[in-house]
């Protein structure tokens, strides 16, 4: 089972362009952290975005 997500990976499960997701990301409503030997891979929990889709009314399960 997926843990984490990738921003286009997130955008897809919400419905939304990876653009609408960065800037989720940069207003402060969804957390990230970052993965890799440079850490420069960014990754979303699976729990933060089910958190987030929650307060928009979404479920992950139901945009599958």
């Amino acid at each position: 089972m997926k843990q984490a997500y990738t921003i286009a990976e997130a955008a897809h499960q919400m419905g939304v362009t990876y653009q609408r997701v960065t800037q989720i990301i940069n207003e402060g409503h969804l957390s990230t952290f970052r993965v890799g030997p440079t850490k420069r891979f960014v990754r979303i929990k699976k729990s933060d975005l089910e958190n987030y889709m929650q307060l928009c009314g979404k479920s992950l399960a139901a945009t599958k």
